[in-house]
């Protein structure tokens, strides 16, 4: 590595130059003075001089330029060189080795004395910035403990900073002593607890045992724990608090979160689930209880019905009889009398069972297509023997239509609009029954009469159940139930019934109904029970009539009369109907559903499990007219259901078919 001449070693090497040079000076002052030959002795300052400002290097130089000058003789030191012995060469070399052992201490004296103001720099240094990080680390300490005490003061929830005390030989903790709380928590919890200052023990034994060891274990543990509290409050009242305790330092931060408001609101919820549930039941009960009284008044109409019908059976079953015989006229109008008013009785019957359907909800429609000119049709012909008695005309004007409605039940509506006409119009009148487009996708039939027309006072009572609008003493038959029964069907069928009317002009009755495409051809298929079930020649023309009442049994005894070669067995229990039925294998069985030991439903039952009888036809005759009743019957294998009082062409009609009979 090359010499480095830097502005410090020339400051070096002068100084040893220097020194030299002022030896050599007062070498010759004092030469006079010395008697030596140790010329060196003077130099010796010079070398230290220059070891200690130079160092070691210029230390060296200098012993070298001393030795240099004593070997060739300089005049500063003789005129001739003092190397003239031994001694002086030993001279000479103890002077060298000097002069290097003065240039190392010197060096090494610098240097310490170098590494001391170093050391004493970095010293000074480190202290000062270590004082400034001790004011930085105490001004930002400051700092945060004044904004953690701004956040606190503006903390929302209430908030208090207590810190342990502890016994001073044990070390266990004796007391809590509050350090901060925020203007929160003092308005919730109040200043004897959460002022600064206050100690726990201030509070009640109770509370403070509880506190303690409470807050003692957050403190042991380190974990918080949640728990709500209810506290009084001289100014809120009654608060419920959540209750948040957590270890800060070797103490506890309390936090509390009012939630009155919630528990209130959750109060308030679970009263109204109590007052929901609570309605539910009563629902519940209303409900059971609506159903119970309705199976009770499905039962009672069923009863009443069997009961009503029952004797109207023998009344109109004879009376249908003796029409078939060769009466005189007084008799012949007696007889028609006879059928006239059982006829208006089972029509009242009729309609009070289907008025009571409608409001228990049980009153069921089969919806389909229905050709409107073939109903309107039908209804007319069923008509035209009573307008034609009165002298009434009937018109019609065809409409191309379809509605969607139950076949049976337009029938029904369209025969009272009808038989109302024709009660209710003058001698000699018209009926007009017209079909129209009326509102979109809907039908209007119109049955327009040439009456007297309804009074304005009277037009809110035309659909009343058994409002007949004060023409009792007209001597106009009727019930009342007609049109309140005509507006229940048309609203099940999904339309609506109204009238129009002028008085002295007459009036017009008319309905609306959905319309519809026509049904596609072959599926409307309408077969009944009895029409499947016809037998072919040859069954046994026996017939087993299971049936208690006395009248019933004579009456379709002398039906049968009217046909050849059927023999009638008659059981009046259940059981002997079931072993005759057994015994005799009748062509054909009539049974009745209320008998004395046994309900027909269970006859009915065992004769479709006996593979003796499993294939005999059986027909329910019975008063018992409620749907849901034949609809049962005749999916459990009854071949047909026939209500009483029965019409005697209908009933030797379905006789003929299931004995298989042409007569």
């Amino acid at each position: 590595m090359g010499w480095r001449w830097s502005g410090v070693r020339w400051r070096s090497y002068g100084a040893a130059i220097l020194a030299v040079v002022v030896a050599g000076a007062v070498r010759v002052v004092l030469l006079g003075a010395l008697e030596t030959r140790a010329p060196w002795l003077t130099f010796y300052p010079a070398v230290m001089i220059a070891g200690l400002y130079g160092g070691f290097g210029a230390g060296v130089m200098a012993t070298t330029l001393t030795l240099l000058a004593i070997f060739v003789g300089w005049p500063a030191f003789g005129d001739q060189p003092f190397i003239a012995d031994s001694a002086d060469l030993l001279g000479a070399s103890v002077f060298a080795f000097n002069g290097v052992l003065i240039s190392g201490i010197t060096e090494a004296m610098r240097r310490a004395r170098a590494r001391t103001r170093r050391a004493e720099e970095e010293a000074l240094a480190a202290s000062l910035a270590q004082s400034e990080l001790i004011a930085r680390d105490v001004s930002e300490r400051a700092e945060a403990e004044r904004r953690i005490k701004e956040y606190l003061d503006i903390a929302v929830d209430p908030l208090t900073v207590s810190r342990a005390i502890r016994d001073t030989d044990s070390g266990e903790i004796v007391d809590f002593e509050a350090v901060y709380s925020n203007d929160p928590a003092t308005q919730v919890v109040g200043p004897s607890f959460a002022a600064v200052g206050s100690r726990l023990s201030a509070q009640s034994a109770k509370l403070y045992r509880e506190r303690l060891t409470l807050w003692s274990g957050v403190v042991t543990s380190g974990r918080p724990v949640d728990y709500e509290a209810s506290l009084p409050n001289a100014t809120l009242g009654e608060r419920d608090l959540a209750v948040r305790i957590t270890k800060v330092g070797d103490g506890v931060a309390v936090a509390f979160r009012d939630v009155s408001a919630a528990k209130q609101l959750q109060r308030a919820l679970e009263s109204a689930r109590a007052q929901a549930e609570r309605a539910r039941l009563a629902a519940e009960s209303a409900r059971a209880e609506a159903e119970r009284a309705n199976r009770s008044k499905t039962e009672f109409l069923s009863r009443m019905s069997h009961e009503l019908r029952t004797p109207l059976n023998a009344v109109i079953g004879f009376a249908q009889l003796l029409e078939l015989e060769r009466l005189p006229d007084g008799q012949r109008d007696s007889v028609e009398n006879i059928l006239r008013g059982g006829r208006h009785l089972l029509e009242l019957i009729n309609e009070v069972l289907d008025i009571s359907r409608i409001e228990a909800g049980t009153l069921t429609t089969s919806l389909e297509p229905v050709h409107i000119a073939d109903a309107v049709t039908d209804a007319v012909a069923l008509i035209a023997p009573l307008a034609e008695d009165r002298g009434i005309r009937v018109f019609v004007e065809d409409g191309d239509h379809h509605v969607l409605a139950d076949r049976q039940r337009l029938k029904q509506v369209l025969l009272n609009l009808l038989s109302n006409a024709v009660k209710f119009n003058r001698p000699g009148g018209a009926i007009t029954v017209s079909v129209s487009e009326a509102a979109p996708e809907h039908i209007r039939v119109a049955v327009r009469d040439e009456g007297g027309g309804i009074p304005a006072a009277m037009r809110g009572r035309v659909f009343a159940p058994f409002d007949r609008l004060d023409v009792e003493a007209t001597g106009v038959e009727g019930t009342g139930l007609g049109l309140a029964l005509s507006e229940a069907l048309v609203r099940q069928m999904g339309g609506v019934i109204g009238f129009d009317s002028v008085l002295g002009e007459g009036a017009t009755f008319w309905i609306e109904l959905p319309s519809t495409e026509p049904a596609v051809p072959g599926t409307e298929a309408t077969r009944t029970a009895a029409d499947t079930l016809v037998t072919a020649g040859g069954v046994s023309r026996t017939v087993l009539y299971v049936e208690d009442n006395l009248s019933n049994l004579q009456l379709v005894e002398r039906l049968f009369a009217l046909r050849t070669n059927v023999r009638v067995i008659p059981a009046m229990l259940g059981r002997l109907g079931l072993d005759l039925a057994r015994e005799h294998r009748p062509g054909l069985i009539l049974l009745d559903l209320h008998l004395p030991d046994m309900a027909g439903s269970e006859i009915l039952a065992r004769l479709r499990a006996d593979p003796v009888t499993r294939e005999t036809p059986i027909v329910i005759l019975s008063a018992d007219a409620t749907p849901s009743q034949q609809e049962r019957l005749l999916a459990a294998g009854a071949a047909a259901y026939l209500t009483k009082p029965i019409d005697i062409s209908e009933f030797l009609g379905m006789v003929d078919r299931l004995l298989g009979d042409g007569e």
